[in-house]
């Protein structure tokens, strides 16, 4: 037995049909970070860290300076914030200046200012 194969023609072919717009392009959701009552933005414990360090190696006087970890508090201290500068590791190479110092302590004191810790806990890089 023999199939006969269909010939082609614009009779037999349709057209794509064109599929409906989906509307104006859809903004995906942006997470709000989640904060505090007092404005504060949560943060673990790596990524307070890693601003620190960043915003610390951003200041050339700081240069072997390093903020390796700390030990966090569950309770908030006279400003609310629920971490102290007292609660770092701080880790230097070399000698540093005072100076230095003093541009750490403007560093962790916009930290603070910006974030409390998501779950205080012993924390060493």
């Amino acid at each position: 037995m023999i199939i006969p194969v269909p010939t082609i023609t614009s009779r037999n072919i349709r057209p794509r049909r064109r599929t409906a717009s989906l509307g104006p392009a859809v903004e995906p959701v942006q997470e709000q970070p989640e904060t505090t009552v007092t404005g504060r933005e949560i943060v673990s414990t790596a990524k307070l860290l890693a601003f620190i360090n960043h915003e610390v190696q951003a200041r050339p006087e700081c240069a072997g300076m390093k903020v390796r970890g700390g030990v966090w508090s569950l309770d908030p201290y006279a400003d609310e914030c629920n971490w102290s500068e007292t609660s770092l590791v701080v880790q230097v190479a070399g000698v540093i200046s005072a100076g230095a110092f003093e541009e750490l302590r403007k560093v962790i004191g916009l930290a603070r200012e910006r974030y409390d810790v998501l779950a205080p806990e012993a924390y060493l890089l």
